[in-house]
């Protein structure tokens, strides 16, 4: 893979991971090891070993904004409600 559009790629990875964290210091956080990621990678030639640091790091401040902020201990509504029936049917008779 071109390492111009794998830099691309990795950008819009981390710029999603970024606007799903609620919490400032997180995102702080995570922009701080990205661009700290992104220097070693450059600037000392060690574009792998950035990558394969870069990976988990998403990944676990997912899981950390969605725990934290995401999860919802409400019980959710039933699937078959009467709204989702509707769109349903109406989805079903559009492709009529």
């Amino acid at each position: 893979m071109l390492p111009g559009l794998l830099v691309f790629l990795l950008f819009f990875i981390a710029l999603s991971v970024f606007m799903l964290i609620p919490n400032r210091g997180q995102r702080l956080y995570f922009v701080l090891v990205s661009v700290a990621l992104l220097l070693i990678g450059v600037l000392l030639e060690l574009q792998v070993h950035a990558i394969l640091l870069f990976v988990p790091s998403p990944h676990g401040m997912l899981v950390s904004a969605y725990r934290n902020a995401f999860a919802s201990k409400e019980p959710e509504e039933s699937l078959w409600s009467r709204e989702f029936l509707v769109v349903h049917r109406a989805v079903g008779l559009a492709v009529e």
